[in-house]
């Protein structure tokens, strides 16, 4: 068991000794950042456009956010 820990910490410690760990961070930050503003904006035109025609038409933000995909 303690060997394994000593071949992981040594490869971790040279994974992060070259730039390719932060590139991959960055990259991999930038794209989950990129795709929650997107969630973030279809929901929030979504409850503008539902606010904007009336109580009658009022979405359920509860339904919309979990509902069931089938």
């Amino acid at each position: 068991m303690e060997e394994r820990l000593v071949i992981c910490r040594k490869e971790l410690k040279s994974y992060f000794a070259s730039p390719i760990a932060y590139g991959l961070m960055a990259f991999f930050a930038a794209i989950s950042g990129y795709f929650f503003y997107v969630a973030v904006a279809i929901f929030v035109r979504r409850g503008m456009e539902s606010q904007m025609m009336g109580p009658r038409h009022a979405m359920d933000m509860g339904e919309w956010i979990v509902r069931r995909c089938s």
